[in-house]
């Protein structure tokens, strides 16, 4: 079981693409999709998930690890001009992005990302990319 004191062992690495981004994360209320009270508690759950992962693959569980991607927070690989990127989804149109941060990025024997294998990711920004 996750402990918030001790269990920090495997852990996804989390960092910030700027500090504007960090600031938006981190401190105080949120300032997309209007500040509403909900975004702050959305944002929160993502970030702990995110940072409680062992991968993007794999999350310590109350009862087994579990993909990021089998949650509700939508996580994605992005496409287009978007491409290397992913998302999980906040409030409305609203999306968290962020990129694996390894060099090169891990791939799959068909040349996709290997989410079991991102194990550092960036967090880029905070966007409706939808509108």
């Amino acid at each position: 079981m996750f402990n918030d004191e001790t269990d920090t062992e495997n852990m996804v690495d989390v960092s910030y693409a700027n500090p504007e981004i960090e600031a938006e994360c981190t401190q105080g209320s949120p300032t997309f999709g209007k500040g509403v009270p909900e975004n702050k508690e959305v944002l929160e759950k993502r970030l702990k998930e995110l940072e409680r992962a062992i991968s993007l693959e794999e999350r310590k569980g109350k009862r087994e690890l579990c993909g990021l991607r089998d949650k509700k927070g939508n996580y994605h690989s992005l496409e287009d001009d978007r491409e290397g990127q992913l998302s999980c989804a906040l409030y409305d149109g609203w999306r968290l992005i962020f990129v694996p941060n390894h060099e090169p990025p891990p791939l799959d024997e068909n040349g996709k990302l290997d989410w079991s294998k991102v194990t550092a990711i960036e967090i880029q920004e905070i966007i409706d990319y939808h509108t």
